[in-house]
């Protein structure tokens, strides 16, 4: 599909469908528009308390999808997920402290790096998560 403007409020609307293929579906659509108001609707989409629930793949298109979308809130976000303090090591965590370092990678903002460069000094983040920093830090 492509975007259209008048588009902006059913695709919004169906990030909450039942189905993971129209999710999924109107994900890529989104993505691929040139409306920043989008990234706040992606963000109240990811802060709901079932989204982590979905399927990795899918949680993985919405962090990529929120790379085109820098704003200070987005920034805020992703820095609060690698903010927390994974100390068991959880895998589920680590993976979407990787997705969110991914997303500040791909993020066309000078805001991006900055915040990438403390992941590298925060001394609870797994090696994963820093080496995934310093990669993206380096890109730039």
């Amino acid at each position: 599909g492509r975007y259209d403007s008048k588009a902006k409020t059913p695709l919004v609307k169906v990030l909450k469908d039942p189905e993971k293929e129209i999710r999924v579906g109107s994900i890529e659509i989104l993505a691929k528009a040139d409306d920043r108001l989008i990234g706040s609707s992606l963000l109240g989409v990811m802060r709901s308390s079932d989204f982590y629930t979905r399927d990795e793949d899918e949680v993985e298109k919405f962090f990529e999808a929120l790379s085109q979308f820098p704003s200070p809130s987005t920034i805020e976000f992703l820095n609060q997920l690698l903010s927390e303090k994974n100390l068991t090591r959880s895998k589920v965590i680590v993976r979407r402290q990787v997705m969110a370092v991914n997303s500040l990678g791909g993020m066309d903002s000078p805001d991006a790096k900055p915040t990438l460069e403390k992941c590298l000094k925060r001394w609870f983040l797994p090696s994963q998560v820093k080496n995934a920093a310093k990669t993206a830090v380096q890109s730039r």
